[in-house]
């Protein structure tokens, strides 16, 4: 400890983390709109918007995209309004692929699966929050994905790792203490070793996972082993 320094505090503990009940909350939408009209070759959306969902999605997947695209007209003032925002199924020669098609009057998201239209909603409205007013480019715009798989896991998820179990004292000394054992009930409570899929905090909330999804992530890291999961009287 270096004496011409004060003491380190000891971190918050985990009900101590305000951030968590934050990211809980879905985020709102924040625009910087300086100019009163649209500038020469942009569509004006400032009368408001109406989103057509056109693209055929029969299982739903989609459903939580187009919400976030709603809230945010919403929080931006520009829901119920003439301009149509539509999606609709057009071949594309790349998974995730999408092209934007802005007109006067409508503005049509095209792709050839649903998480093309999910990341060009999202094009979207970064695009919306670019402009210095309500406005978009007149034009066409294609996007297709240079890293195809992109993961990440809860920023606050929890270590569910033997390795680091056996290295704290009063822990069990070998693996095959570890697995499946009464013991491992003892002491899987502890703060830091906790396990995301059989704990009671949820570490993946709606409003969560929109701001990952906003950010292009399409894939979730979590840490599990598989005797748990598969934890059976016998086993």
């Amino acid at each position: 400890m270096n004496p011409r320094f004060p003491p380190i505090p000891p971190p918050p503990t985990m009900d101590q983390w305000t951030f968590v009940d934050e990211l809980a909350e879905r985020e709102p939408a924040r625009v910087n709109w300086t100019d009163n009209g649209p500038a020469d070759g942009c569509a004006d959306l400032s009368g408001g918007v109406c989103l057509n969902r056109a693209f055929p999605d029969p299982e739903h997947v989609l459903n939580t995209a187009y919400e976030e695209m709603e809230h945010f007209l919403a929080d931006v003032g520009l829901a119920e309004g003439a301009y149509e925002i539509a999606t609709a199924e057009t071949p594309t020669d790349q998974f995730e692929a999408f092209r934007v098609r802005v007109l006067p009057q409508r503005c049509v998201v095209e792709a050839a699966d649903p998480e093309g239209i999910r990341r060009g909603l999202y094009f979207l409205r970064d695009q919306l929050c670019r402009t210095p007013a309500p406005q978009l480019p007149l034009g066409t715009v294609e996007r297709r994905p240079h890293v195809h798989t992109r993961i990440s896991r809860c920023c606050y998820g929890p270590k569910n790792r033997p390795g680091d179990y056996l290295t704290k004292p009063g822990m069990p000394s070998s693996l095959e203490q570890v697995f499946g054992t009464p013991e491992y009930d003892l002491w899987k409570d502890e703060p830091e070793m906790r396990d995301e899929l059989f704990d009671d905090r949820e570490y993946l909330p709606d409003a969560y996972l929109a701001r990952l999804a906003a950010d292009a992530v399409n894939g979730l890291w979590v840490t599990g082993m598989f005797w748990q999961l598969c934890r059976t009287p016998t086993v």
